[in-house]
């Protein structure tokens, strides 16, 4: 049954970043033509500076999700329902910190958009909007996590799934037919909080002793444990915001509000390309820790090895079809040659992409072998050395400057995850492991570089079906020459007898 809910959860999710990735390449089109780059930077940018303020949440969901999969074994009702009663109690504290954070920063908002051309009432009325979706979602959604934990992950995924869609065609009509972005707002804001009710309906139906004992206590050990699990989550959690979140506000901040629109482009596409990555390395990683359950070292050094050989393959095919793709997309599909992008910023996605996709394996050995505090500190590394970089070369490089940062910041944790986890962990060296991902850095650099040209022949004069003739093309040229220099390799051989006999 747990094989079952977990390919099941995993198809699913794969689905749900499919077609939420379609959605919102269609919308975005809209938005950037009909509303303008102004009003897509200006959406990025309060999206970003909500999501920062949301880490208040501390990570008490992953904790408690934890310790509700544990309870689930155990089929205790009332451990179930008071680790609800607790969880639901935080959210509502969340939800009024968000609240009073949010309009702390109300006033000031505008500061973070340089160079734009909105009135201060518009900036104010769609950042209250914003905050107002935040806030209801944690007042609506915290009930999710009772599905997660019970394997039901996919009846989560369905129902935001089909919330996304409908937000994004909403978006696309309203704004394609009005250019108005504030009525397509509200509309989401209903759909959202519509859908987060209706969950929350059929999981009452589903547990009904959630209503039965809504004023359970949770014994003051659980309680204890939990919050002592929150330290390094939080601290993480916050590494992973300074990340992903700072860069389209030291564009705006920095440069300017349309130049922050542009970003987002590039910020949407490669962002795409990762959630697939990272959807597949979610449904990897219970596997894994079922493996170094077992506190084999060697076997727990092998399927690093192999795993990350494995995503090299994903890396290279990812980071070629960005570096040769991109720009055709961007200019002759997607949107129009005045958003022409650079040359150099595309040469950053492609690397970023590739470092950290190839960064994963590592990333999830970290996780399961509950090398927690080092995470946390190779975290906030990575988070300093982007804001450094980035801070750094933006005035100077503008977008480039920007990615560059975070392909700093990739780079540096790759380095400091590998040496952490050989040296604390498996207690070894980590020579042969650099070795192995120098060779598949070179490998890659003469990869995407050869299949940059083979895109161009084939593209030519340009249009969808040589588009798409260029993609497969790029995409067999990527895996046909791994496979040709890889075939007759240890690992692949390795890899080869794991998949034929289904088992590790």
């Amino acid at each position: 049954m747990r094989v079952k809910n977990m390919i099941r959860n995993s198809s699913v999710s794969f689905l749900s970043q499919v077609l939420l990735i379609i959605a919102g390449f269609f919308s975005q089109r809209v938005l950037f033509l009909q509303a303008g780059r102004e009003l897509a930077g200006l959406n990025s940018v309060i999206s970003n500076i909500l999501a920062i303020l949301s880490v208040s949440e501390l990570g008490i969901s992953t904790a408690v999700v934890f310790h509700l999969y544990q309870a689930l074994v155990r089929k205790k009702e009332s451990e179930i329902a008071a680790l609800m009663n607790l969880y639901r109690r935080a959210y509502v504290v969340f939800a009024i910190v968000i609240t009073v954070f949010g309009l702390l920063v109300l006033p000031f908002v505008h500061v973070f958009l340089r160079h734009n051309s909105f009135s201060l009432y518009e900036i104010r009325v769609i950042y209250s909007m914003w905050l107002l979706r935040t806030v209801l979602s944690y007042l609506l959604s915290y009930k999710r996590s009772i599905l997660i934990a019970d394997q039901r992950e996919y009846i989560v995924t369905i129902v935001t799934t089909t919330a996304g869609v409908l937000n994004y065609l909403l978006i696309i009509v309203i704004v394609g037919l009005t250019s108005a972005y504030i009525p397509a707002l509200f509309a989401n804001i209903v759909i959202e909080a519509v859908s987060n009710a209706g969950l929350s309906y059929y999981i009452g139906r589903r547990y009904p002793f959630l209503k039965k004992l809504r004023k359970e206590p949770l014994p003051f050990h659980m309680i204890c444990q939990i919050f002592g699990d929150l330290k390094n989550i939080f601290f993480m959690r916050i590494a992973s915001r300074l990340l992903t979140c700072t860069d389209n506000l030291i564009i705006s901040g920095l440069i300017d509000v349309g130049t922050a629109g542009v970003y987002s482009n590039y910020s949407l596409i490669t962002q795409s390309v990762t959630n697939i990555v990272i959807a597949l390395s979610n449904a990897v990683q219970p596997g894994i820790g079922v493996l170094f359950v077992e506190k084999n070292q060697e076997k727990n050094n092998q399927a690093l090895r192999l795993l990350t050989f494995s995503f090299y393959f994903i890396a290279v095919t990812g980071a070629a079809g960005l570096n040769a793709l991109m720009e055709p997309f961007i200019t002759d599909l997607w949107l129009n040659e005045q958003s022409m992008p650079l040359r150099s910023a595309i040469v950053w996605c492609a690397v970023n992409c590739l470092i950290q996709t190839i960064g994963l394996p590592l990333t999830i050995c970290m996780n399961v072998s509950g090398l927690f505090d080092k995470e946390r500190r190779i975290s906030m590394t990575g988070a300093f050395v982007n804001l450094a970089v980035s801070l750094g070369l933006a005035r100077t490089f503008g977008i480039t400057g920007v990615l560059a940062g975070t392909g700093c910041s990739y780079f540096v944790q790759l380095v400091l995850r590998t040496r952490c986890f050989f040296h604390d962990y498996l207690k070894r060296s980590c020579r042969s492991y650099l070795l192995e991902l120098a060779e598949y850095a070179c490998l890659a650099w003469a990869v995407i570089q050869a299949a940059g040209v083979i895109v161009d022949v084939v593209y030519g004069t340009g249009g969808f079906l040589r588009f798409l003739a260029a993609g497969i093309c790029c995409v067999l040229f990527s895996v046909g020459t791994n496979l040709v220099f890889f075939c007759r390799s240890q690992r692949a051989a390795a890899l080869y007898r794991i998949v034929r006999r289904r088992k590790y």
